[in-house]
């Protein structure tokens, strides 16, 4: 059975590399861009639009002389929790012997359940929902299993917002952990019905939101294919991870 497969893990030294690079700790203040230091000392600013930079004292003290005029968007997050980073990690050192968290894809319902440690929400005959929080955004876990055998999963994000622009920041934001995670995408789609606002990004969001545009990121890792996905229709927007077995 696929679950059995025994795989090598990921080098710590190549996890800890990584993990460098996304644990910030350490924020000073509320700013546009923010002054944060990673794990190994060194400082770094975060940039407004969630990228960020080598920082260099004279830039610090800029920052710091330069209060923010916009009001930070608590839904948006920009920096992950410490929980979260934890969850990355793991995923990180774990990622070659697991195929969605910490189960393998040909788990029975039973096995699935003893080895995901959320509360339950909802079990159907083929399927299990969790609640979850992935880097600050509310969203649901759904297993999904043919014959009793686990063949993909989810992550539905549940994130709620007025401006449809705000949805495209919380894919842009998706996109950039799931590519510290698993690398350069495999493949990267911005499928138009009507390109009308294909010109102007900020309006992106929007137009996902009447159907105009869908966007896709997907990535192959081991033996599962990692899709994230917004769509939409009727000013509704969703946005969902998909994670399934390849074979």
């Amino acid at each position: 059975m696929v679950f059995l497969k025994k795989e090598k893990t990921l080098p710590v030294a190549v996890c800890l590399a990584i993990f460098s690079l996304i644990v910030i700790i350490g924020i000073t203040s509320i700013y546009a861009d923010k002054v944060a230091t990673t794990e190994d000392g060194k400082k770094v600013i975060l940039k407004d639009n969630g990228t960020w930079k080598y920082a260099s004292p004279s830039e610090i003290e800029a920052l710091k002389r330069t209060p923010s005029t916009k009001k930070p968007d608590a839904s948006f997050p920009v920096v992950p929790t410490s929980k979260d980073i934890s969850t990355i990690v793991h995923e990180l050192k774990t990622g070659t012997t697991s195929d969605f968290r910490k189960v393998r894809w040909g788990m029975s319902i039973a096995q699935v359940k003893q080895t995901e440690k959320l509360k339950l929400l909802e079990e159907g005959k083929e399927s299990l929902k969790y609640d979850y929080t992935l880097i600050g955004m509310k969203c649901k876990i759904y297993y999904h299993f043919k014959a009793g055998k686990l063949t993909s999963a989810r992550y539905t994000i549940q994130q709620k917002h007025h401006d449809p622009a705000i949805f495209n920041k919380d894919f842009i934001t998706l996109k950039k952990h799931l590519r510290l995670m698993y690398g350069a995408p495999a493949t990267i789609q911005d499928n138009w019905k009507n390109d009308q606002f294909k010109s102007d990004e900020s309006k992106w969001g929007f137009a996902v939101s009447i159907g105009f545009l869908t966007r896709m990121v997907i990535w192959r890792t081991g033996e599962t294919k990692v899709v994230l996905q917004m769509e939409g229709q009727n000013h509704e927007i969703f946005v969902n991870i998909k994670y399934s077995s390849i074979k």
